[in-house]
């Protein structure tokens, strides 16, 4: 293979395979030494454009199985706007759409190795060259978006329910535990590459920022709410509808990003435009929950102070291993039915000013915190041998 200039210029999927127009700012010259003029625009130029796009030989699976899923998802979107009920809700683009975005991810993963191996990722900057292992870090992201699709089908429910409880287990409470898997590139390593004396540096900055919280926002909300709220079939089909906006915003922040990125490399959008399109995406997704937030919040709140919880554990400096403890309690206390998916606020608030109450008199006044902590470690290595010696208790039940 050619070596590859990857301080200046960016790989992606479909690098080589749009027309050989001129980059913004460059033309190239004649024999004769004149600058040769921009191809002509038509129909013919595009069909052209088209073939070389998707159908020559260079990245060819990449290529054919990238146009699949940019298809689908086209059908996917006209099926939810047309009609949700006839074509969206039941359509089998549900299944196949995640499906293939972890091809079209794995067949990156395989074809792109070139590409430098550094910790920044490199999509949220307008210098340098995009990241291997962002790449491989989006097969991630692509497999949990890929259970919420899956998950939120009610043909495929029950069955995770009786039969794939451990995948349930592992995708819904446990997520961050197998996150190590994958490469992790930090937000942080891109804005330390930002150059000042850029005239897109304060844009960046604040796209960067943007897309960061809109990272913990999906992470906490969109991932771990939405997903108890299904475990406890505590939402409605109603609801689900708006869910499944979050996935297709969710499958444009993933996979369509990608095809953006190399428009943006190949000179046919400017960097800042690229960016803003894939940064709508974030708007798309929460734009669901001003139709059914308050909905969600308010009904259970017992299950957002979880999650809450959860996000106040995630920001803890070297906070990982205590997250993971956190996320471990969380599952036993789903599968063992102690989480109240009804109540109101004034419930939630007579709880916690009887457990502080507890604690207050029992644990400082009488000087029993340490035997407190014990005792729910005790609780919790004997709930663990327990879930060991009878595993079938934890595909728990379809309320």
């Amino acid at each position: 293979m050619d070596s590859i200039n990857t301080d200046t210029r960016e790989d992606s999927a479909f690098e080589d395979s749009l027309p050989n127009e001129p980059r913004a700012g460059k033309s190239k010259s004649s024999s004769s030494g004149t600058q040769s003029k921009h191809p002509k625009h038509g129909l013919g130029s595009l069909a052209r454009g088209f073939a070389k796009l998707f159908f020559t030989k260079k990245f060819g699976v990449h290529r054919v199985v990238g146009l699949a899923y940019l298809v689908q998802y086209v059908a996917l979107i006209l099926c939810y706007v047309i009609d949700y009920d006839r074509f969206f809700k039941d359509s089998w683009l549900l299944t196949t759409i995640p499906l293939t975005a972890i091809c079209q991810t794995g067949t990156a993963i395989l074809t792109f190795t070139f590409l430098p191996k550094k910790r920044e990722g490199g999509y949220i900057n307008d210098v340098g060259s995009i990241s291997y292992f962002f790449v491989v870090e989006n097969m991630f992201f692509v497999l949990i978006l890929g259970w919420q699709y899956i998950y939120f089908q009610d043909r495929y429910y029950v069955f995770i329910k009786e039969h794939l409880w451990p995948l349930e287990y592992a995708f819904v409470f446990l997520t961050y535990w197998w996150r190590p898997i994958f490469p992790t590139t930090r937000i942080s390593e891109d804005l330390g590459k930002l150059r000042k004396e850029r005239k897109t540096y304060y844009f960046y900055l604040v796209m960067n920022h943007i897309t960061k919280t809109f990272y913990l926002f999906g992470k906490h909300i969109i991932g771990f709410y939405l997903n108890y709220l299904r475990f406890t079939n505590a939402i409605s089909p109603d609801s689900i509808r708006y869910v499944f906006l979050t996935s297709i915003s969710g499958s444009f922040s993933t996979t369509i990003a990608a095809f953006l990125h190399t428009l943006r490399f190949k000179g046919y959008l400017p960097g800042w435009l690229s960016y803003t399109i894939y940064a709508s995406s974030f708007a798309t997704g929460g734009s669901a929950f001003l139709f059914k937030g308050w909905e969600w919040f308010t009904a259970h709140p017992w299950i957002l102070l979880i999650v809450i919880g959860g996000a106040l554990a995630n920001r803890i400096p070297r906070s990982n291993r205590w997250f993971d403890a956190y996320q471990l309690g969380v599952m036993l206390l789903f599968h063992f039915g102690l989480v109240n998916t009804g109540g109101s606020w004034s419930d939630v608030g007579e709880k916690v000013r009887q457990v502080v109450q507890v604690a207050m008199k029992e644990g400082l006044a009488e000087g029993r915190m340490a035997e407190l902590i014990s005792d729910v470690a005790g609780v919790a290595r004997e709930t663990l041998k327990w879930m060991v010696w009878h595993p079938e208790g934890m595909a728990g039940k379809v309320w």
